[in-house]
């Protein structure tokens, strides 16, 4: 059984989903979809998140984001909408109007999705409360440019720390 804080992180490297590449860290959240114990711990943590901000609704941007979404909107028993940025504007998918909703993607990597996704459900008439992801980036802009919570489960700076027995270091 997992742990919350660091062992989230821990389990994450041993496990594949982080490790070490020639140009600092390499990301594979796919892997948590593929590992039921590993997935039902991540979308029970972030599902607390998510409830803790108090979203009604829980939107993800295609295509892992929105897999994810519906694991998350499942748990807390709340509608779910996919967010689709293949084309500008994006297009939100899902009933979120007057709703409080929590946006999510598996990182941080593309903020430009994250910040258009967030102007989508606004114009669809959403109300965004919570911007999480699996694993942030360190993406400093993306931080800045949000005016809302934001909540990674993973954050980078712990990265190394943690997982740095897991790396062999």
């Amino acid at each position: 059984m997992f742990k919350r804080g660091p062992a989230l992180v821990l389990e994450l490297c041993k496990a594949g989903v982080i490790k070490p590449s020639k140009s600092g860290i390499a990301i594979d959240t796919a892997i948590i979809a593929a590992e039921p114990n590993l997935r039902s711990f991540v979308i029970g943590e972030w599902a607390s998140l998510i409830q803790a901000a108090g979203a009604e609704a829980v939107a993800g941007i295609s295509p892992q984001g929105a897999a994810y979404a519906a694991l998350l909107a499942e748990r807390i028993g709340a509608p779910f909408a996919v967010i689709e940025c293949s084309s500008e504007p994006c297009k939100v998918y899902g009933k979120v109007r007057g709703r409080r909703v929590a946006l999510v993607s598996d990182t941080s990597e593309n903020e430009s999705h994250i910040l258009n996704g967030m102007k989508a459900l606004s114009s669809s008439g959403a109300r965004v409360v919570l911007v999480s992801v699996i694993i942030d980036t360190d993406s400093a802009a993306l931080k800045r440019s949000l005016r809302t919570h934001y909540a990674p489960l993973v954050r980078a700076s712990d990265i190394a720390t943690v997982c740095s027995s897991a790396f062999g270091g």
